[in-house]
């Protein structure tokens, strides 16, 4: 346990996951309470919520635990997976319909081949 000594001021940032709402502090002491921030990171689409928060005098009496409580909705956890999914089907869909164009620069004579089949076949019955 670590023992606090007289710290004229402290200030505390606790991220949350994401998406969360209607967060609520039980705390054993008077705490102020800044205004909530957003944190962003990799694929994040609303980002995560921080609370942030500070206190004057700190001392020993002030090493409790308090209580966070938040709403979460659990169908926000497959929104980054999803993400993830459709971005790499996209990109798999851009190089199948790539693949499909012609990009040469001179003109393929695929009609010819075609017919050279159409005579072979041809000659064989003839034949």
């Amino acid at each position: 346990m670590t023992l606090l000594s007289n710290l004229p001021r402290s200030r505390s940032s606790c991220p949350k996951p994401h998406s969360k709402s209607n967060i609520r502090i039980v705390k054993p002491y008077e705490i102020t309470r800044h205004p909530d921030t957003l944190h962003f990171t990799y694929l994040d689409t609303v980002g995560r919520p921080v609370i942030n928060l500070e206190k004057d005098n700190l001392v020993e009496f002030h090493s409790q635990p308090f209580t966070i409580y938040y709403d979460f909705n659990y169908i926000n956890i497959l929104r980054e997976p999803f993400i993830a999914v459709l971005a790499f089907l996209g990109v798999f869909g851009l190089i199948i319909l790539f693949n499909r164009f012609d990009f040469s620069i001179a003109r393929s004579e695929a009609p010819a081949t075609h017919s050279k089949t159409e005579l072979s076949l041809f000659d064989i019955l003839q034949g």
